[in-house]
């Protein structure tokens, strides 16, 4: 198994498998905030955010490419609180995004991470992600993505996303 495939399934072992990572606070009636109102699903996906963030900080991640917008606001926020720790570049379209990370990754022993929108965004890393895979090169994708109840409603950019990364 490639070392960036090694890192895939370390990243989601590490946020999925282990519910203290995200540090949730108890979904239960009473033992906790409801998570229906805005604020606090704001609060959730900061949360959110900052574990994924410190998660590929703690498998040495040092560099992130940025490709900003609305649904990664969250993420880029997170990413500025650890400015002093990181390297932080700045795109606007994310195929030459994900090429530019796949050439970070090839100058430095320790993954880079792209980190874009919802929707067809993500679909624009995949010939990147390809060549990744196959020069094993740790390329860590993080994209955000519209609310669950989006999907499948036709909405713009909310693409069926469950198998654009599998392998």
């Amino acid at each position: 198994m490639g070392r960036s495939r090694r890192l895939s399934f370390q990243l989601h072992d590490l946020l999925l498998s282990s519910p203290a990572t995200l540090r949730l606070p108890p979904r239960s009636v009473g033992a906790g905030p409801s998570w229906s109102n805005s604020s606090s699903v704001s609060k959730l996906s900061r949360m959110i955010a900052q574990s994924v963030l410190q998660a590929c900080m703690n498998l040495g991640v040092r560099e992130f490419v940025v490709c900003a917008g609305s649904r990664n606001s969250d993420l880029v926020h997170g990413l500025l609180q650890h400015r002093d720790q990181v390297q932080l570049y700045s795109f606007f379209e994310e195929r030459s995004a994900a090429f530019f990370a796949l050439g970070r990754t090839l100058a430095q022993p320790y993954p880079v991470a792209i980190i874009t929108t919802s929707g067809t965004a993500a679909a624009e890393l995949l010939p990147a992600v390809i060549e990744a895979h196959y020069q094993e090169r740790p390329l860590v994708m993080i994209t955000a993505d519209r609310p669950i109840r989006y999907r499948g409603s036709g909405a713009p950019q909310a693409i069926e996303r469950s198998e654009l990364s599998s392998a």
